[in-house]
C-alpha cells in the first residue's frame, strides 16, 4: 500500500532547528521542554543531522561536553528520538543507531540529485521501516565503496547489514527505506528529462573535433586522413601535458593561457594552439561579482579569437563615483528620467558621503552600452533567434579614444583604411558586440532584468537580445534549464556558428573547453567525484537508479 503524505494535524517542520533546543537534548537528554514534536519523516531526520553538525561546528558545546557525547550515530539517534512523536515506532523498526545513521546519510545525499519540488516532497516522505536490498559484491572486496562528503565530513558506504553478508556468493544486504511508488515515478521522469543524450560526455581526447595545427607525418600504408585523425585524437593529450609558464603581464604561473589577463596566451603554448579565428562580432563579457575571470570559460575567446575581439568588465555592487552618460546615450535620456534615476540611485546607496556622487558600478556598465552596437545573448520574451539576427548589418559605430570618451557618431566604416589616424583601430569596430553575462542562471536572469529595467528608467533605447535553440551543451555543470543551457564559451561559439562561421571555426573556439572536459572525465576515471550532469540520477550512495529501475517490482 502507498504511504500517506497527509499530515495536516502535525506541526510543520522548521527550516532550521533551534540551536538552543538541540543543545538541551545534547546536554541532559531531556525533551520535556521541546515546543513541538514531529512525525518520523525523511525531512525530520536529515534536518536534525544538519542541526547536529551545525552545533558541533559552531563550538556551542564546551570541550568536556563534546567529549561526553557518544558517537555521531548514537547522538543523532538521541536527537531523532527526542523530536519525533513516533518514538515507539522508531525503537521498534530502527533499534540500531548505526543503521539509522547510514540511512539518514543516504537520504541527504540522494536529495542533492532532485529538483527543488521533489526535495520538498522527499522532506515530507515518511521514513517508514527499513527495506533490505540484496546487493552483489562483498563490501571492501568486490564492491567499490565511494566516500560521501556532507557538511565537510566524509562517510564511507556504511548502510549495509554485514550480518547478512555471504562471502561465498558475494551477496550482502543493504538497508534503505520503502519509498512511495508514485514518488519514485516522478523522480524517474525528472531524471529522464534532464539526462543529456548518449555520447554527450565522451572523452574529447578520443573523438576530438579540433584539428591539430601540427600535421601528421605521412607513413607508408597509412592514408593522410587516418594520419590526421590520429594526430587530432592525440592533440588534447598534448595540450594537457604542456607545462605551466610565467605570464609576462601578471607574472602568475599559468598553463596554456592566463585567464586573469583576459586569455593572454603563454609563449610556448602559443605555438601549439590553433591559429586565432575570426568571428563576425566582438565579445563583451560582463563578469558577475560571484565569478572570477580566470575560472570563466568565456575568457577562452581572448585566447582563441583574433586579438581585439574580447573585452571583460566587472558587474559589481560596489559604490563608484557617478560619471555622465556617454554622448551617444545622452540625447535619449530626458531630464526627468535622469533626475528620477539619480533619486533611485541615492535611495539605494544610502551612505555617509554625498549621495549624488556614488552609485553601484553595474549601473554605469549598463549606461555605457550602445543600442546601435551591443546585443545581449540571453533568452527573454523579446529575444530573436541568433540565426535570424542581421549580424552583417551593424548600423552605427562610435570612435572611442584611449580615455574611453566618445568623440562622435559616424557611419559604418567599410574598410580598415577609412579609420581616422588618431584613433586606435582596435577601439573602432564596424560590427556588433555580443554582450555575454558570465554568471549562473539565477544571477544571469537578474542581470538581464537589471539591464532592461535600468535603461528603461533612464529613457535609453532597449538593447537587442538574441537566444540559442536546438543545441545540446556538453558542460559538466548541471543545469535545470534544459539541454540548451550551455557553458559560456559554448554559447559564444554556437552564436558564432549561427552568425555564419564554419564548423571548423566553432570547433577551434571550443579547444580549451574540450581540454577542460577531458580533465574532468579523466578525474572520474581515476575515482573522482562524478558531476551531476554526467549522471543526473546520482552516483554511489546518492544514486536513485537501483530504486527507479525496480519500479515494476513494487506493489
Amino acid at each position: 500500500s502507498s504511504l500517506s503524505y497527509s499530515m495536516m494535524s502535525a506541526p510543520e517542520l522548521p527550516e532550521h532547528f533551534d540551536d538552543v533546543e538541540v543543545l538541551l537534548i545534547l546536554r541532559n537528554g531531556s525533551y520535556t521542554q521541546l515546543r513541538h514534536q514531529y512525525p518520523l519523516t525523511c525531512g525530520l531526520v536529515s534536518k536534525l543531522r544538519t542541526a547536529l553538525i551545525r552545533v558541533l561546528k559552531r563550538s556551542l558545546l564546551k570541550g568536556h561536553e563534546v567529549k561526553a557525547l557518544s558517537t555521531e550515530d548514537v547522538t543523532l539517534y538521541t536527537l531523532i528520538e527526542a523530536f519525533t512523536s513516533e518514538k515507539e515506532f522508531l525503537r521498534t523498526n530502527w533499534p540500531e543507531p548505526m543503521i539509522l545513521h547510514s540511512v539518514v546519510v543516504e537520504i541527504s545525499v540522494k536529495s542533492i540529485n532532485l529538483s527543488p519540488p521533489l526535495q520538498r516532497e522527499l522532506c515530507l516522505h515518511p521514513l517508514g521501516g527499513p527495506k533490505y536490498i540484496k546487493v552483489q559484491g562483498v563490501p571492501g572486496v568486490g564492491m567499490k565503496t565511494t566516500p560521501v562528503e556532507l557538511n565537510g565530513i566524509k562517510y564511507a558506504l556504511a548502510n549495509m547489514d554485514l550480518r547478512g553478508c555471504n562471502t561465498e556468493t558475494g551477496e550482502f544486504t543493504r538497508v534503505s527505506i520503502h519509498f512511495n511508488k508514485d514518488f519514485l515515478l516522478r523522480v524517474k521522469d525528472y531524471h529522464e528529462a534532464t539526462q543529456r543524450p548518449p555520447g554527450t560526455f565522451e572523452d574529447p581526447s578520443k573523438t576530438s573535433p579540433v584539428k591539430s595545427p601540427i600535421k601528421a607525418v605521412a607513413v607508408e600504408d597509412v592514408s593522410q586522413t587516418d594520419g590526421d585523425e590520429a594526430c587530432n585524437s592525440n592533440y588534447i593529450h598534448m595540450l594537457a601535458a604542456l607545462p605551466k609558464e610565467t605570464c609576462v603581464q601578471c607574472k602568475g604561473h599559468r598553463q596554456i593561457y592566463c585567464g586573469t589577463c583576459s586569455g593572454r596566451r603563454m609563449p610556448d603554448a602559443d605555438q601549439q594552439l590553433p591559429p586565432r579565428v575570426h568571428i563576425p562580432f566582438d565579445v563583451l563579457l560582463l563578469v558577475h561579482w560571484a565569478e572570477t575571470l580566470h575560472k570563466c570559460t568565456g575568457v577562452h575567446v581572448g585566447a582563441l579569437c583574433e586579438e581585439g575581439t574580447f573585452l571583460a568588465m566587472d558587474w559589481n555592487k560596489k559604490l563608484v563615483p557617478t560619471v555622465p552618460l556617454p554622448l551617444y546615450n545622452q540625447k535619449y535620456a530626458s531630464k526627468d528620467n535622469s533626475q528620477s534615476a539619480e533619486k533611485v540611485s541615492n535611495s539605494e546607496n544610502s551612505q555617509n558621503t554625498t549621495k549624488s556622487e556614488l552609485r553601484e558600478e553595474w549601473q554605469q556598465v549598463v549606461e555605457s552600452l550602445d543600442h546601435t552596437r551591443d546585443v545581449v545573448l540571453f533568452p527573454c520574451d523579446t529575444a530573436q533567434q541568433a540565426e535570424a539576427f542581421p549580424w552583417s548589418e551593424c548600423p552605427h559605430i562610435h570612435h572611442i579614444d584611449i580615455a574611453g570618451e566618445t568623440e562622435g557618431e559616424e557611419e559604418v566604416v567599410k574598410s580598415q583604411e577609412t579609420h581616422p589616424k588618431d584613433v586606435e583601430p582596435a577601439r573602432v569596430s564596424p560590427r556588433w558586440r555580443l554582450v555575454v553575462l558570465e554568471a549562473n542562471w539565477n544571477y544571469g536572469k537578474h542581470m538581464a532584468l537589471q539591464i532592461r529595467q535600468h535603461r528603461a528608467l533612464l529613457g535609453l533605447p532597449p538593447l537587442h537580445f538574441v537566444q540559442l535553440s536546438n543545441i545540446t551543451g556538453q558542460y559538466w555543470k548541471f543545469q535545470t534549464e534544459g539541454h540548451a543551457a550551455v557553458s559560456t564559451i559554448e554559447a559564444i561559439a554556437h552564436t558564432a556558428g549561427a552568425a555564419g562561421c564554419s564548423s571548423d571555426t566553432v570547433d577551434a573556439m571550443l579547444t580549451l573547453f574540450l581540454l577542460q572536459k577531458h580533465r574532468v572525465l579523466k578525474r572520474i576515471e581515476m575515482g573522482g567525484k562524478v558531476p551531476r550532469a554526467v549522471e543526473v540520477s546520482g552516483a554511489g550512495l546518492g544514486s536513485w537508479k537501483d530504486l527507479t529501475d525496480s519500479l515494476t517490482e513494487l506493489e
